[in-house]
């Protein structure tokens, strides 16, 4: 009878020791399949992660890009600003120059005018 209990609890035993040898098994199969996912998930978002990096790379040049063209544009801008400023400035001195210029003309005239209306006057003045 003793050897029946040894045997039954060798028997348990083995059984016990057999499921929990399913049991790990079937807990490393779960696990094996964990690493995959994690692995599969891990390598989409280092793709994920190296496409964000070249796409903010090439944003980056691009508005590089823009902003260089951007001041290329202001500088242009600022020079044909400075020239319209400079041939503005040329026409007024060109003009007040003219203005003074008809002025003086103006004045000569003026005084050629009075002196001829003082020899009209005189020549009426004088008994013939």
């Amino acid at each position: 009878q003793h050897r029946n209990e040894l045997q039954q609890q060798i028997a348990g035993a083995t059984a016990e020791k057999n499921s929990e040898s399913s049991r790990a098994a079937n807990l490393q199969g779960q696990l094996k399949a964990h690493v995959e996912r994690a692995d599969k998930a891990l390598n989409i978002a280092k793709h994920q992660l190296l496409k964000s990096k070249a796409d903010a790379e090439e944003n980056i040049a691009a508005s590089c890009e823009a902003k260089g063209a951007a001041d290329r544009a202001e500088k242009g801008h600022a020079a044909r600003l400075s020239a319209f400023e400079n041939a503005r400035k040329n026409e007024i001195a060109r003009f007040e120059t003219r203005i003074d210029t008809l002025q003086k003309e103006n004045e000569h005239e003026s005084q050629r005018m009075m002196k001829l209306s003082a020899l009209y006057t005189s020549s009426l003045q004088k008994p013939e």
